[in-house]
Formats: structure tokens, C-alpha cells, sequence
């Protein structure tokens, strides 16, 4: 009797034993089977840079780097911000815009952004972001876009007495005659190194007069400056044309007429009036 109970307890454990062993094996069978889906950018970032209404354009590379096929890869933008604005996720565009890649394959996605037509100069950034395996989030990398300055300028035809692009002064000998006019900012970004033309020399000296910068979006106001410094000039209507310039290109003019109304020696008339027109 004491043998036979023997036996029976070396089998139990030898049974537990081996019912033990399966389990492990089986769960260890298990996790190595195990497949996790997974795809990411090879960049971390694409800087973009255009003008404002330009669609801007990158390309960055695309890696399903898991073990399975993703056949539902797709793209999502933020809005892209910056300072006080934002160029809304719409202009966001991808090409292809869903994709399917089997393990350790790559593709070329094409991001672009539609620059607004209004852009101020600035750098607008956001994110884009990788989704898979039934739209779990794999990636993200950042999307800037920097809108260049493209400065701009419009005398106001009409403001201060100006008609149709047009200043008239009346001058007389001795006495400085002026007359305002008005600068608009109509460029995306502040416009700086406004210049007039230099003055004009005697016996008429024309002498413009504008402030140096003017902000994005804002208005300042020049004036021109007429004095008859000498006798000599014939009475009458002597035309230029006053050009206002600024850096990067910006310029815009108006026509200015100066009416004399003291002169003499009236021979001067031909000499003199040609250097105004």
C-alpha cells in the first residue's frame, strides 16, 4: 500500500508538470506570432516657401515599417498658424491622398498649400499626421509654409484735394506753397525705405516729404513742398510727375501742377517750364 500511493503522487506531478509546460509553450507560440501594424515619415519636417495665390509644393517619403500590409494609409492637416492668422487645413492638399504598402515598402507623398491670394508675410506652421490600421494615428511631421513679402503701394487719388490723381499749387515768389497726399500699404507685409523724388533746383524747388516706413495694412501721409526762390520764372502752369518708391519694388505716382503767378523776365518761359514737365 505505501508503495502504490507512491506511484500515484510521481504521476500527479509529472502530470502538472507537463499541462504546465503546454501553457507556457502555447502562450510563448502566441506572442511570437503577434503582428503590430505600424508606418512612419522619413522626414520630420517640409518647410514650403512661395508668394501670396501660389499653390507650393514637397514631397517626403512614406515607410510601412511593421510586418503586415496597410492598404488604408491616408493624411490629415492642422490649420497651419501664424502670427494673428491662419492658413486653413482646406489648402492642405495630398497626392496620392490614400495609399497601400506592403511590409518595408516606401512611397512619395506630395504635399502642397494654396498660399491665400491676402497671405501676410509670415511663417505659418502645423502638422500632418500618418494614419493606418483603421485610423490609428502611426506619425506625425511638421508642415510650415512662409508666404514672402511682397510689398505694395497706391497714392489715394482723392484724398486731401487730390482729383483724379492729380495735386494742383499755386505758387508765388518768396512764399512755400504744400499740399498733402496719402500713402496706402496694399502689400502683405510693412513697407520700408519709402523715398520721393529728390528736390528740384532752382529758382522753383519742389521738395517731397515722406515718412520712411509704413506698416502692413496701414496708411501714412506725405506732403509736397513748392517755393519760388528766385525771379525769373514766366507766369504759368508747370507739370511733373511725383513718384513715391519703396523697397522691394513698390511705387506709385500722381501728377502735380504748380501755377506761377509772379515772373519775370518772361524770356525764361521755354528754358525753365521744360524742366518741370
Amino acid at each position: 500500500m505505501r508503495t502504490l500511493r507512491l506511484e500515484v503522487r510521481v504521476v500527479s506531478v509529472v502530470l502538472v508538470a507537463s499541462l504546465a509546460l503546454l501553457g507556457s509553450t502555447s502562450s510563448a507560440v502566441s506572442a511570437a506570432g503577434g503582428r503590430v501594424p505600424s508606418a512612419s515619415f522619413d522626414e520630420n519636417e517640409l518647410a514650403l516657401v512661395g508668394d501670396p495665390g501660389e499653390i507650393v509644393c514637397g514631397s517626403v517619403t512614406v515607410r510601412n515599417d511593421g510586418d503586415e500590409l496597410l492598404d488604408d494609409i491616408r493624411f490629415e492637416a492642422t490649420h497651419l498658424t501664424g502670427m494673428g492668422a491662419m492658413i486653413p487645413s482646406d489648402n492642405v492638399s495630398f497626392n496620392p491622398t490614400a495609399m497601400s504598402l506592403g511590409p518595408g515598402e516606401t512611397a512619395l507623398l506630395e504635399i502642397c498649400v494654396a498660399l491665400p491670394a491676402g497671405a501676410r508675410a509670415d511663417v505659418y506652421v502645423g502638422s500632418v499626421s500618418l494614419l493606418a490600421a483603421g485610423g490609428a494615428v502611426m506619425d506625425d511631421l511638421t508642415l510650415s509654409a512662409a508666404v514672402n513679402c511682397v510689398p505694395a503701394l497706391d497714392i489715394d487719388d482723392d484724398a486731401y484735394g487730390m482729383s483724379g490723381n492729380e495735386m494742383e499749387l499755386g505758387v508765388v515768389l518768396g512764399q512755400t506753397s504744400s499740399g498733402p497726399f496719402e500713402i496706402l500699404n496694399t502689400g502683405n507685409c510693412d513697407l520700408m525705405d519709402i523715398q520721393g523724388p529728390l528736390p528740384t533746383a532752382p529758382p522753383l524747388i519742389v521738395t517731397v516729404i515722406v515718412p520712411e516706413t509704413c506698416l502692413w495694412g496701414d496708411t501714412v501721409t506725405g506732403t509736397v513742398e513748392a517755393e519760388l526762390v528766385e525771379p525769373g520764372l514766366p507766369v504759368g502752369s508747370y507739370q511733373m510727375d511725383i513718384t513715391i518708391t519703396a523697397e522691394g519694388g513698390a511705387s506709385d505716382y500722381f501728377h502735380l501742377t504748380l501755377d506761377v503767378y509772379t515772373a519775370v523776365e518772361p524770356g525764361s518761359w521755354g528754358r525753365i517750364k521744360s524742366l518741370y514737365r
